[in-house]
């Protein structure tokens, strides 16, 4: 049976952002929000932190018509 004082540890959640251009995200999060990129997996989702913070960075198809 289970033993009892055992917790479980959750892993801390981390958001998911979606952006239409991940190269312009990217820069974004890093150059005005001093975030730093961790990793990139090509042009589909990165992972970004800044003081124990992390972000993911994920491609959405844009909308038709917008420009944004």
């Amino acid at each position: 049976g289970p033993k009892i004082g055992m917790t479980t540890r959750l892993p801390n959640p981390i958001p998911q952002i979606p952006v239409s251009e991940p190269e312009r995200a990217i820069s974004f999060y890093q150059s005005r929000l001093g975030f730093a990129l961790d990793w990139k997996y090509g042009d589909s989702i990165a992972g970004v932190s800044r003081e124990g913070a992390q972000l993911f960075l994920f491609m959405t198809r844009r909308r038709r018509g917008s420009k944004r």
